[in-house]
């Protein structure tokens, strides 16, 4: 797994595919892991959470209708975020010495305790399907030259470097008339 993180850190994977047939194993398995962990509150969750949080905290006594818009708008607000990164920032805030901790916390004063952790599994779930794609095409690719014959590989080996070498004259020649003029 180190490996993997490794790879995806650095943009590149390893020359070899076929020695790291389990990688694609693993990559389902990090994403396997990570799925949960990115499934969006629902609201009735978010508002049985808030209504635990204001439980915390010395507040005005709220009418239903109020109730339901604070719980509406924190709704829009924590929308694609999932409930336990949501109670691990209320939890955290909750936790905070004073004076933070005196007053209940506004919907920015949770997303300080858990942004980053947020960000981090976005990136990581982004950079996880991009590295299943770019090894599945690459692990294809590999199954069609295994797949062709010594001629067709040949062929396809002198067309590529054909274009190479129609590619270097071209430049050459740019360069030759750079220098010139």
């Amino acid at each position: 797994m180190a490996r993997l993180a490794a790879w995806m850190i650095e943009g590149n994977w390893p020359p070899d595919i076929a020695k790291d047939a389990g990688t694609l194993e693993a990559i389902d398995g990090a994403l396997a892991y990570l799925a949960p962990r990115m499934v969006p509150v629902q609201a009735r969750q978010l508002a049985v959470m808030l209504a635990r949080l204001r439980a915390h905290y010395h507040a005005p006594k709220i009418s239903e209708a109020e109730a339901a818009m604070v719980a509406s708008d924190w709704a829009r607000i924590f929308a694609d975020m999932p409930a336990d990164l949501i109670g691990d920032g209320m939890r955290a805030h909750i936790a905070s010495p004073p004076p933070a901790c005196r007053f209940a916390p506004q919907p920015g004063e949770i997303m300080a305790h858990i942004g980053d952790e947020w960000r981090a599994r976005k990136k990581t779930h982004a950079g996880l399907i991009k590295a299943r794609e770019a090894l599945v095409a690459a692990l294809d690719t590999s199954r069609q030259i295994v797949g062709q014959t010594q001629a067709e590989q040949d062929a396809a080996r002198n067309a590529g470097v054909e274009l190479i070498g129609k590619l270097a004259a071209r430049l050459a020649g740019r360069t030759t008339e750079g220098e010139k003029a």
